[in-house]
Formats: structure tokens, C-alpha cells, sequence
């Protein structure tokens, strides 16, 4: 497993794991960091977007993952999983060539 699939899988989950648990808390690490006042609204809205963002992030690459590996029962198989439609207009160029 290369290092960026490791990074996919460990970031999204990293940031759930240590996302405060109350929007007091995201507006205090907010204003620690930038020097500006959030109101309990706008953290509020932080943090769920910012627990949605984890999650879609996570989910994805866990999506891609699964597929990826599906496909890797064989070597033309992982190729094409790997390259996508790279492949076919591969194949359609050695085809055209002489």
C-alpha cells in the first residue's frame, strides 16, 4: 500500500477522532488559532461541516479502496482499475497501429 492510500484512510479518520466534541470548543481552538470570535452558530456549522467533509472524505476512499481491490484479481484487470480509460484508448491505439 502506498503511503497516499495509508494518508486517505488515516486523515479523515484522524480528524473525527480528534474533533472537539462541543462547538464551545471549535470556537475556542478557532480563536486561538486565528484570533477571531465565532459565535455558537457559526461553530455549530464548523463542526458539522467539518464532520461532514471527514466522513464523505472517509467513505470515498474506503469506496475506492474496495474497488480497486475487486478489480485486482488478475494483472489486465488491475491495469485497467489502475489506469481507467487510459487503458482502453491504449488498447485502441495499438489496435489503429500497423
Amino acid at each position: 500500500m502506498s503511503l497516499r492510500r495509508i494518508a486517505a484512510c488515516v486523515v479523515p479518520g484522524g480528524m473525527l477522532a480528534l474533533m472537539p466534541k462541543c462547538p464551545l470548543c471549535v470556537a475556542a481552538y478557532v480563536a486561538m488559532a486565528t484570533g477571531i470570535g465565532l459565535s455558537m452558530f457559526a461553530a455549530t456549522l464548523l463542526q458539522y461541516s467539518l464532520i461532514a467533509v471527514a466522513v464523505v472524505c472517509l467513505v470515498y476512499s474506503i469506496a475506492h479502496y474496495l474497488k480497486e481491490r475487486k478489480g485486482s484479481s488478475g494483472d489486465s484487470v488491475a491495469q485497467e482499475g489502475r489506469y481507467g480509460c487510459h487503458s482502453a484508448r491504449r488498447e485502441r491505439l495499438a489496435r489503429d497501429q500497423p
